[in-house]
C-alpha cells in the first residue's frame, strides 16, 4: 500500500515493472496480485499497467 501523500508518483508502476522483470528472469509463467475489492481505483490502475507489461 502506498501512503496517500506518496501516490501518483510512479512507485506502483516501478514495482509492477520490477516484478514483471523478475518473473521473466526466473521463468515464471504467471504473477498474481491480490487487492481488496473495495479498492476500485487501485484495480483500474493495476489492470491498465498490467496490460502494458504483457
Amino acid at each position: 500500500m502506498t501512503d496517500k501523500q506518496k501516490r501518483s508518483k510512479g512507485y506502483g508502476e516501478h514495482l509492477l515493472s520490477y516484478i514483471h522483470q523478475w518473473a521473466e528472469r526466473y521463468q515464471f509463467e504467471s504473477v498474481a496480485l491480490s487487492s481488496g475489492l473495495q479498492r476500485y481505483s487501485a484495480h483500474r490502475i493495476y489492470e491498465e499497467k498490467w496490460i502494458t507489461l504483457k
